[in-house]
């Protein structure tokens, strides 16, 4: 519930703060970035938090940050898909699922493995910080057909 609160969050912001900055991209890296930036804050909270009802909340904001990414995510593969869009959103919807699935795995063998159920919120913080550059370094708005077009 507070991830889906966070979409519509992003998707009512997102066209503001793009007016304001005057660049939708802009926007959508600042969101995309702030989003991982606040997850890997919150995942590094929850392992120091004693208070079982803060880990919680700390976790179910988790969800909040990652997706304020959504709207972002979803419009960048309308904006740059062009043609292409249902094969792009289709592949992004498809490394999704496949890095939740092997996440399940790798997680639970990481505990299996050390004992330690911190090391799980340590790596995703990781994950986090690391999809912040991803994010800055990408273009969300300028077409394929026009990049193509480009290099040719």
């Amino acid at each position: 519930m507070v991830g889906a609160i966070g979409s519509l969050f992003a998707g009512w912001m997102l066209p503001i703060l793009g007016q304001w900055l005057g660049d939708v991209g802009k926007a959508r890296r600042w969101v995309g970035a702030g989003g991982c930036a606040g997850g890997a804050a919150l995942l590094m909270a929850v392992v120091v938090l004693k208070n079982p009802y803060l880990a919680v909340a700390a976790i179910a904001l988790v969800a909040f940050c990652n997706d304020i990414q959504m709207p972002g995510a979803w419009t960048a593969c309308m904006d740059v898909g062009g043609r292409s869009v249902a094969t792009l959103s289709g592949t992004m919807n498809m490394m999704g699922n496949i890095g939740g699935f092997l996440s399940s795995l790798a997680c639970g063998q990481l505990v299996q493995w050390t004992g330690n159920w911190n090391l799980n919120f340590y790596v995703t913080a990781a994950v986090y910080l690391l999809a912040i550059f991803c994010w800055l370094g990408m273009d969300p708005v300028t077409p394929l057909e026009q990049r193509r077009r480009a290099h040719f």
